[in-house]
C-alpha cells in the first residue's frame, strides 16, 4: 500500500479554526483535517502510531509548547517504543524559548536542527527535535542556541536584546537560578563574537 500523507490542523480557538475551514473547505484526496480541539488531548490511532509523524507546535509560548509536547508523549507512550517509525517535533514559539529548551534537554528528544527566522518583523527560533528511542541522546540541545546566532545580524541582536531584558526582569522579580542563567547567558552571546553556550 503506498504511503499516504495526512495533515491535521488543530487549534483550541473556534474563531481561528472557522477561518481556516473557510479558506480550505476541502481537499480532493481528503488529506487535510481541520479541527477545534485541545492539542493536549491528541491520542493517536494504532495506524498513526505505526507511521512516521511530525508535530508542529507554533504560535504559542514556550511553556504552553512544553505542556502540549509532554501531554502528547504522556497520552501516547508508544511514541517512545515504536522502533520502526520516527516522531519529530518542530517548535516555533512566540516567547519563553529558554523554558522550552530546558524542557527539551530533560525530555526524551534528540536535536535535529535549529534555525532563526525573521519574517514581517517577527523573530522566532525554529527547533527541530526527534523523539529518542534510547536513554543516550545523540545530540543534546543547548539552553541558549548553538550556532544559530552567528553571524550576529541586526535582527538576531534585536531578538537577543529582548530575550536578555525579559529574563533580567524575571531575575529581579523571581531571583531563580534559571532566570539568572538565561539573563547572563543571553548577555554573554550579545557580548561575544562566537555565540551559543
Amino acid at each position: 500500500m503506498p504511503y499516504r500523507r495526512h495533515i491535521h490542523l488543530i487549534d483550541c480557538v473556534p474563531s481561528i479554526i472557522h477561518k481556516i475551514q473557510q479558506q480550505y473547505p476541502s481537499t480532493p484526496d481528503e488529506s487535510l483535517s481541520i479541527e477545534c480541539i485541545n492539542a493536549e488531548k491528541i491520542t493517536l490511532s494504532p495506524q498513526a502510531l505505526a507511521g512516521n509523524k511530525l508535530f508542529i507546535i507554533a504560535g504559542v509560548g514556550g511553556e504552553t509548547a512544553v505542556t502540549i509536547a509532554s501531554a502528547i508523549l504522556e497520552q501516547n507512550p508508544a511514541l517512545l517504543n515504536t522502533a520502526e517509525a520516527t516522531t519529530d517535533f518542530i517548535f516555533s514559539t512566540n516567547n519563553q524559548s529558554f523554558e522550552l529548551r530546558r524542557y527539551l534537554r530533560q525530555a526524551p528528544f534528540d536535536c535535529i536542527a535549529e534555525d532563526f527566522v525573521s519574517e514581517n518583523g517577527q523573530h522566532h527560533e525554529h527547533i527541530h527535535m526527534q523523539v529518542s528511542k534510547s536513554a543516550a541522546k545523540t545530540r543534546q540541545i543547548s539552553l541558549l542556541g548553538h550556532d544559530i546566532w552567528q553571524p550576529l545580524t541586526p535582527e538576531k541582536r534585536t531578538y537577543l536584546n529582548k530575550q536578555q531584558q525579559h529574563y533580567q526582569r524575571c531575575w529581579k522579580l523571581k531571583g531563580t537560578q534559571e532566570t539568572s542563567c538565561a539573563a547572563l547567558g543571553y548577555l554573554s552571546i550579545l557580548n561575544s563574537t562566537t555565540g551559543g553556550d
